[in-house]
């Protein structure tokens, strides 16, 4: 370490074991103190950018203390500490942030998505006649009598409907939701006429006739007279079918197959049966076999 003497100005020069300690001056013999540090003026700091210039002076304060270096690290330590959790707050701030957006986005979308569902329902629900008969004329029999539906000749009519009147979701979405409408349409409309035994036999024939039309006939009453053996003309998907409606507190008999069979000729039908209330004589339903003619209760209606 290189000092100057504060007796005589004398230039000297103190090996590195000296420091801190007190020594005669070699020119003067006055006592002298030699420091524990370099001083200020000769402590050689390299000149750095703006950005590292508080680093290199917190540095230089430590080698210029040479009582507590130890707190000077720990408060710089307690900074960093600091400044790394304000960082950690920042961060989870923005993520924060992102996460109500995202959130705020998603109830947006599911909101747009519900108000383009209310509209597609009130379009169905005025067309919902409509689209009832469609819905209806995609069921067809087998040879083995076994009632399909056609889910093709269904989203063709769906998305005939839909280019029709709007574009939304998907053909098969939307026909779920058409599907679902209809369903609650005919819980909504479901038959409330109960049977009773006080029915004239013109209201058994109504009767009969508003249980077809609850399962998609086209229905129509014949005149009272000349009406040939049949009571109820109906039709779906192309088929035409003659019912003769029979309000009995006996079993019928083979005059009323008889008559419905004839009926069927004369109308050109495809089909026919006998609604009653009643049961069948022996009979009747060995004729039914062999012309092919269908003996049914009136609840056998919701199945046909």
């Amino acid at each position: 370490m290189k000092l100057s003497c504060p007796h005589c100005q004398q230039k000297l020069e103190a090996p590195p074991e000296m420091y801190g300690q007190i020594t005669d001056c070699p020119a003067c013999a006055n006592a002298l103190q030699i420091p524990t540090t370099l001083p200020d003026n000769e402590i050689n700091i390299p000149m750095q950018s703006q950005e590292h210039s508080g680093f290199f002076n917190k540095i230089k304060s430590l080698l210029l203390c040479p009582i507590k270096p130890y707190t000077l690290l720990m408060e710089m330590q307690k900074k960093w500490l600091e400044e790394r959790n304000k960082q950690r707050e920042d961060r989870q701030k923005l993520l924060k942030q992102q996460e109500q957006k995202k959130q705020q986005e998603e109830e947006e979308a599911k909101q747009l998505l519900r108000q383009q569902e209310e509209n597609e329902i009130f379009l169905i629900r005025q067309e919902i006649i409509t689209l009832r008969r469609s819905y209806a004329g995609c069921f067809y029999t087998d040879y083995s009598s076994k009632r399909n539906f056609d889910h093709d000749k269904w989203l063709e009519q769906v998305s005939r409907f839909k280019k029709w009147k709007m574009n939304g979701q998907s053909t098969a979405v939307f026909s779920d939701l058409v599907i679902k409408e209809i369903k609650v349409f005919e819980e909504q409309n479901r038959l409330n006429i109960q049977y009773n035994d006080a029915m004239t036999g013109i209201e058994y024939e109504s009767y009969c006739k508003s249980l077809l039309e609850h399962k998609y006939w086209m229905c129509k009453l014949t005149p009272k007279s000349g009406d040939q053996g049949a009571d109820i003309i109906a039709e779906r998907q192309k088929k035409v079918m003659i019912f003769q409606c029979k309000r009995y507190k006996a079993s019928v008999g083979n005059k009323a197959i008889q008559e419905v069979y004839a009926a069927k000729g004369h109308y050109n039908a495809d089909d026919c049966a006998v609604v009653s209330n009643a049961d069948y004589t022996k009979s009747a339903r060995e004729l039914a076999q062999s012309l092919n003619v269908h003996l049914l209760h009136h609840s056998d209606l919701d199945n046909i």
